[in-house]
C-alpha cells in the first residue's frame, strides 16, 4: 500500500432494511491485506447506525487477547502502532443528479463563476435548496447535485456515527468495477447497475466516478401480468441512456446486478434489444475467499472501503452543513510543532519585509508620475467592462445549434421570438407527429428549461401540425426583479 493509505478502513451503506459493512484489515509485517464483510437488518436510524458501525468494528476488526497472556491496564494514551480505522458512510438517493460540463482553461477562482451560471441554468431548482460539488479533470467538469432536505434528513440518520467521509455510493461501484471487472470486460470502462429499482449507467476512469446516468426499474413490473409491455418500455429506456453515455450502437455494455433475482429479468431485457451483457465480477487477493453473490450484494461498499483506504478525493455534497470529527485527525505533539512554527514565523517575517521594500519601490516611482496610474486605472476598468458584457451577452448561437432539428425532414421551423426576461417562443409546421420527436429533443437539452407545446392544430387537408413551442434559454429568458423603487 501507497504511504497516504490507511491499514484499516470501514465502509458502511444502508439498502432496503439493512446496514452493509465491508472493512478492509490486515497488512503490518505480512503486507497482506483482505476485505471482510458483515450485515445488520435494521431500519435506517441515528441509533442504528450507531449500533451498526460499533457492531462492525467489533466483529470486523477483533481484538485477539492470548488466554494464558496476563491483560494489561489500560493506558491513557493509546499505543503508537495502533492504527485508527478510517470510516466512511455511503449515500445513495434517487434523487441524484450529474452532469458533465464543459468548461475553458481558465483559473480555478474563474472558474467557480462559470459553473454557477451553469447551474443556475441546468439545475431543477434554485441553487440555493441545492446540494453541490464538482470535479474538474482534463476534458470537462462533473457536477454533482441533489435537494439539501435530502442531505439534512440523511445527516440526521448518520451523523452520531462520526464517519470521517460521506461518499456517494456510486463513486463505491465505480472503485469497485475497476477492481472486479471481468477479464473480458478489462477495457471497458462504462457499465451498468442494477440494484433495487435503480438501473445506473456508470463511467469509471482512474478509479473515479466521471458521469453517471439512471433511471428507475420495478422489478416486480418486469415479472407482472403486463410484464412484455414493461419489458419493452425498460428496453427503450435503458437505451436511450446508454445513447446519451456516448455508447455507440451495437456495442453491448455490461451489466452487474446486485442479486441473482435480477439475472432471470435481465437475460429477458437482452432478448428484448436491450444492449447489455451479465457481467460476472472476479475475486482478487482482498476478496480471495468471497463468494461470487457477496461480491455482488457487497459491490459498491467494497468500493467505498478502498476508496477510504487510498484517502482517495471525492464529491462532497455534505461540506456546508458536516465536518468531520476532530478526532480522526492526526494529534500532534508541542515539540513536534515548534520547529514548523519557528519556520513558519521566519517565513512571514521575510514575506512581510520583501512585500514592504517592493511597494515602497513601486510608490516612489508612480509618485512623480501621476499620467502612469491613470493610465493602469483606466486599463483595469476596460478589462472589467468588457468581462461584464460578456458574461451579460447571451450565446445566440447555441440556442439555434439547441433548437435545430436533427434528421427529421417531416418538420420545418418558421420564426423564433428571442427577448431578454421572457420565454423564448418558437413556430413551425411538421408532419407525421414530427412536432411531438422535436418537442423530446428540446426536453433532452441542458440548457432548455420549462419547455412546453402550446394547442397544436392540425390541418387534414395538408396533413400537417402547426404548433408552438415556449422554453427559457438558461437564464437569459428567465424574468428578473425590478430594481426601481416603488412610486410614492
Amino acid at each position: 500500500m501507497s504511504k497516504n493509505q490507511t491499514e484499516k478502513s470501514l465502509a458502511v451503506i444502508h439498502a432496503v432494511g439493512t446496514y452493509y459493512g465491508v472493512a478492509l484489515s490486515g497488512g503490518g509485517a505480512s503486507g497482506h491485506h483482505t476485505l471482510i464483510h458483515a450485515r445488520m437488518d435494521a431500519e435506517f436510524t441515528s441509533a442504528n447506525t450507531e449500533a451498526a458501525r460499533k457492531r462492525f468494528t467489533d466483529e470486523l476488526f477483533p481484538v485477539d487477547q492470548p488466554v494464558d497472556q496476563p491483560v494489561e491496564q489500560p493506558s491513557e494514551q493509546p499505543p503508537a502502532s495502533e492504527e485508527p480505522i478510517a470510516y466512511t458512510f455511503g449515500f445513495d438517493t434517487s434523487a441524484l443528479l450529474v452532469y458533465r460540463i464543459e468548461v475553458p482553461s481558465v483559473p480555478e477562482e474563474r472558474l467557480r463563476s462559470i459553473i454557477q451560471l451553469r447551474m443556475e441554468s441546468i439545475l431543477p431548482l434554485p441553487v440555493a435548496e441545492m446540494a453541490t460539488d464538482w470535479i474538474r479533470d482534463e476534458e470537462a467538469a462533473t457536477l454533482v447535485a441533489t435537494r439539501k432536505d435530502q442531505t439534512q434528513t440523511f445527516l440526521d440518520k448518520v451523523s452520531k456515527s462520526q464517519p470521517g467521509q460521506i461518499r456517494l455510493v456510486s463513486e463505491g461501484a465505480a472503485r469497485a468495477w475497476l477492481e472486479l471487472r471481468p477479464p473480458e470486460a478489462a477495457d471497458q470502462a462504462i457499465f451498468a447497475w442494477w440494484h433495487g429499482d435503480s438501473f445506473e449507467i456508470l463511467h469509471a476512469v482512474d478509479q473515479k466516478l466521471r458521469h453517471r446516468l439512471a433511471l428507475r426499474i420495478d422489478t416486480a413490473d418486469l415479472s407482472g401480468s403486463n410484464a412484455n409491455g414493461e419489458l419493452e418500455t425498460a428496453t427503450t429506456d435503458i437505451c436511450q441512456l446508454i445513447n446519451r453515455m456516448g455508447v455507440a450502437e451495437g456495442h453491448p455494455i455490461p451489466c452487474v446486478t446486485s442479486h441473482s433475482d435480477k439475472e432471470p429479468i435481465l437475460s429477458k431485457l437482452i432478448e428484448a434489444g436491450a444492449p447489455l451483457s451479465p457481467a460476472t465480477l472476479t475475486a482478487n487477493a482482498l476478496t480471495e475467499n468471497w463468494t461470487a453473490s457477496d461480491l455482488h450484494t457487497f459491490f459498491s461498499v467494497i468500493g467505498l472501503s478502498l476508496l477510504e483506504s487510498e484517502g482517495a478525493a471525492g464529491f462532497n455534497l455534505f461540506k456546508e452543513n458536516y465536518r468531520s470529527p476532530s478526532a480522526a485527525r492526526p494529534h500532534l505533539s508541542v515539540r513536534t510543532l515548534i520547529l514548523p512554527v519557528v519556520a513558519v514565523c521566519c517565513a512571514i517575517a521575510l514575506h512581510v519585509w520583501v512585500a514592504y521594500r517592493t511597494d515602497l519601490a513601486k510608490w516612489r516611482t508612480l509618485q512623480f508620475e501621476p499620467e502612469v496610474e491613470a493610465k493602469v486605472v483606466e486599463h483595469i476598468r476596460e478589462i472589467e467592462l468588457r468581462e461584464q458584457i460578456l458574461a451579460e451577452r447571451p450565446d445566440l448561437l447555441r440556442l439555434l445549434e439547441a433548437v435545430t432539428p436533427e434528421k427529421q425532414s417531416n418538420l420545418e421551423l418558421n420564426r423564433i421570438t428571442f427577448r431578454r426576461g421572457q420565454p423564448v417562443r418558437l413556430s413551425g409546421v411538421a408532419k407525421n407527429d414530427g412536432h411531438l420527436a422535436f418537442l423530446e429533443a428540446l426536453l433532452q437539452q441542458v440548457d432548455l428549461s420549462d419547455v412546453r407545446m402550446e394547442n397544436p392544430t392540425y390541418d387534414k387537408k395538408k396533413k400537417e401540425t402547426q404548433f408552438t413551442l415556449s422554453f427559457n434559454f438558461r437564464h437569459w429568458t428567465k424574468p428578473k426583479a425590478s430594481r426601481l423603487l416603488p412610486r410614492p
